[in-house]
C-alpha cells in the first residue's frame, strides 16, 4: 500500500530526534514523521476528532492546518500555559492543554512530553483523563492512551467517552480481548446517547475487521494479501515484531512491491536494525528506481542513527528521484 508523504513533523525529525523518537518503546510510526497511516481513520484513535461518545464541548485533539492568525493565537496561549507550568510543573490541565496545542501545530513529538507527564496526574479527574487519553492517541503513544482511558473509565463508571477511546486504541494495538471488553463497556455506557447504535456499529465493525485480519494471517500463511494486511495492521499499532514477521512472510511469497519492502524496512528500523532497514530501501529502489518513499525513509533512518553523511547521500537520491518532493527543502535545512 502506498504511503503518501506529508510535511508535518519533517521539521525536527532529522537533527531533533531524541532518544526514543524512532526506536522508543512505544515506537514512532511513519505517519507520525510524515507518512500517512495505512488504516482508515475510523480504526485509529484521535485522528483530529474527539471520540463520538464524548460529551458535547469536551476538548479533544485540535484541528490541523490553522491559518497564521490562528497560529499566532496558539503561540500566545502556549506562552500562558508555560507560565502556569513555571509556577506549578504538575498542573495537569496545563500539561494536557499544552500537549493539545502542540498537536494543533502538528508537533506530535513535542506533544508527548507534557502529555506523558500529565498521564501520571489525571487520576481522579475523569474528564481531564479522557482529554489526555485522546491526545496521547493523537500523539501516537497508544499503550499510554489505553492506560489513561482505563483510568478514566474507573474514575467515572458512566461516561462513554473513555470506553470509546479504549476500544479504538485497543483496535489499533491489535488487542482483540481488550477491544472486545472496552466495546462491551461502551455499549453499556452509551445506551442513552442519541447516536449510540451508529457508534456501536462502527466500533463493532472495527473490532471485527481487526479480529478477521489476525485470524486470516494465522489461517492462511501462504496468502500474500492476508500477510500484507496483517503487517499493515500491526505496523499501525506499533507492533513491530509482528509486523516484521508478517511482511517477511509476504515478501517470501511475492517480493516485488516496493511499498511492502519499504514498510518492512521501516519496521526493521523500529527493532533497532537500521542497517537492515537501509538495505531494504535499496531493494525497494532496485524494484522501482523512482520510488521516492524508499529514499525518504533512507534519509530519516540514516539521520536517526546520527549519520548525517549518509542521510545527505539519501537526500541526494531523493532529489534525483523526485526533485519537487515537498520534504526536500526542510530536510536540507535540517541537514546543514
Amino acid at each position: 500500500m502506498r504511503r503518501d508523504q506529508a510535511l508535518f513533523l519533517i521539521v525536527g525529525i532529522v537533527i531533533g530526534l531524541v532518544a526514543g523518537l524512532v526506536f522508543g518503546v512505544i515506537g514512532t510510526r511513519p505517519d507520525l514523521i510524515g507518512l500517512a497511516p495505512k488504516q482508515a481513520a475510523a480504526e485509529a484513535p484521535a485522528q483530529g476528532m474527539p471520540p463520538q461518545g464524548m460529551p458535547a464541548g469536551q476538548p479533544g485533539a485540535m484541528p490541523q492546518g490553522a491559518d497564521p492568525h490562528a497560529m499566532s493565537g496558539v503561540a500566545g496561549a502556549m506562552n500562558e500555559l508555560r507560565q502556569r507550568l513555571d509556577k506549578n510543573p504538575n498542573d495537569a490541565d496545563a500539561l494536557v492543554s499544552l500537549g493539545e496545542m502542540f498537536l494543533q501545530a502538528n508537533m506530535r513529538d513535542r506533544a508527548l512530553e507534557p502529555l506523558e507527564h500529565a498521564a501520571h496526574l489525571v487520576a481522579g479527574n475523569p474528564q481531564l483523563a479522557t482529554r489526555a487519553a485522546q491526545a496521547l492517541g493523537s500523539a501516537g503513544d497508544f499503550p499510554k492512551a489505553l492506560e489513561v482511558a482505563r483510568q478514566a473509565m474507573k474514575d467515572d463508571p458512566a461516561a462513554p467517552g473513555p470506553a470509546e477511546i479504549a476500544t479504538r486504541v485497543s483496535v489499533t494495538l491489535v488487542d482483540p480481548a481488550s477491544a472486545t471488553s472496552a466495546l462491551e463497556e461502551f455499549k453499556r455506557r452509551a445506551a442513552k446517547l442519541p447516536n449510540a447504535q451508529q457508534i456501536v456499529d462502527q466500533l463493532t465493525a472495527n473490532v471485527t475487521r481487526m479480529r478477521n485480519t489476525v485470524q486470516a494471517a494465522h489461517d492462511k500463511p501462504n496468502d500474500y494479501g492476508a500477510q500484507v494486511t496483517a503487517g499493515n495492521t500491526y505496523y499501525d499499532g506499533g507492533r513491530w515484531d509482528e509486523a516484521v514477521a508478517a511482511y517477511k512472510r509476504a515478501l517470501a511469497l511475492n517480493g516485488d512491491d516496493p511499498n511492502v519492502i519499504t514498510d518492512y524496512g521501516f519496521a526493521l528500523a523500529q527493532q533497532n536494525k537500521p542497517q537492515e532497514a537501509l538495505a531494504q530501501f535499496e531493494v525497494a529502489l532496485k524494484k522501482n528506481p523512482s520510488f521516492a518513499n524508499a529514499a525518504l525513509n533512507g534519509v530519516i533512518i540514516s539521520a536517526s542513527t546520527g549519520d548525517k553523511t549518509r542521510a545527505r547521500a539519501w537526500l541526494d537520491r531523493l532529489k534525483q528521484i523526485a526533485p519537487q518532493h515537498p520534504a526536500i527543502q526542510q530536510l536540507e535545512e535540517q541537514l546543514k
